[in-house]
């Protein structure tokens, strides 16, 4: 939902977002992932583990690793005109950007669902009941 309405300053897609096909993906791996715990489809539940693990790493090389050691000027650009006037709850300095807000939410959310699933994903592959 985030990258599809505008909820402005909270994000910023004025101009679009320009990933709309990687959204479409994500929201298809998001639906394979509910049907395949449903199922109890180790395979599927794996699989989908490793998509959201692949996304959090995304999330970490793109927001925080820029943070923590200064944004190249490609980044400096794409953050200035794509997240410099979104909601951001931790403090810039110089070329340290910080992630917005949303995408801050994102990610906690993210390490949630890595969590989660990958929890699920060992407990079937175990052969253990996935409730507890």
């Amino acid at each position: 939902m985030i990258e599809w309405i505008s909820l402005y300053p909270w994000n910023d897609i004025r101009r679009g977002n320009g990933q709309g096909g990687l959204d479409i993906l994500l929201g298809v791996v998001m639906l394979a992932g509910i049907i395949s715990a449903a199922r109890r489809w180790r395979i599927g539940v794996t699989l989908v583990a490793l998509v959201y693990v692949a996304w959090l790493a995304l999330q970490v090389v793109t927001f925080w690793v820029p943070y923590a050691v200064g944004a190249s000027p490609r980044w400096q650009r794409i953050h200035a005109a794509n997240f410099a006037q979104t909601i951001q709850w931790l403090p810039r300095s110089g070329t340290h950007l910080p992630p917005d807000a949303s995408h801050f939410v994102l990610q906690l959310l993210l390490i949630a669902t890595v969590t989660t699933t990958g929890m699920l994903a060992v407990r079937l592959w175990r052969g253990e009941s996935a409730r507890r």
